[in-house]
């Protein structure tokens, strides 16, 4: 007679919510890639300025001037468009397939009522999977946040070191 208990398989639904280990050289790969490509530009500026000299980077900043409020126009639609169409369609399709893992759980926690291992394990994953949802009905409501973060992004990244230039 065999005592040793035999737990079930993980459901098939777990491997979609776990998170791959990444390798240690993809990191580092990320991390020297972020030191390399500043420096790269750098090292095009330089190059850029002495190929083309001062008198083509004041022409250069003369064309900047005359298509920046166009430029920033369309930024702001873009961002408009990502806020209010683009995310919300990939939230929309994202929690779709997040109620589908729920509704699956739910009937999983239905046939597993035996197996107290199983069910809290079934149950643990139906709780990470009802967190999810309430993360996707938060973002998807606030969009007005998103655009706000996006519109500060632009203002740090690109308005102030344009205006702090005519100084």
């Amino acid at each position: 007679m065999d005592t040793t208990t035999e737990y079930p398989q993980e459901p098939i639904l777990a491997e979609t919510n776990s998170i791959p280990v990444k390798p240690k050289r993809r990191r580092l790969k990320r991390l020297l890639l972020a030191i390399l490509v500043p420096l790269g530009l750098m090292l095009l500026a330089v190059i850029i300025l002495g190929v083309f000299g001062n008198e083509s980077i004041e022409k250069t900043d003369s064309l900047l001037d005359n298509i920046w409020l166009p430029a920033t126009l369309c930024r702001f639609v873009v961002y408009c468009l990502i806020a209010y169409a683009l995310l919300p369609f990939f939230i929309r399709k994202a929690a779709i397939k997040n109620d589908s893992i729920i509704y699956h759980l739910n009937k999983e926690v239905n046939k597993v009522k035996a197996n107290e291992d199983t069910l809290n394990y079934v149950q643990m994953l139906l709780s990470k999977a009802e967190a999810q949802a309430k993360i996707y009905h938060y973002v998807s409501t606030h969009r007005f946040i998103i655009l706000l973060f996006l519109l500060a992004f632009d203002v740090i990244t690109l308005q102030l070191p344009y205006f702090l230039k005519s100084f």
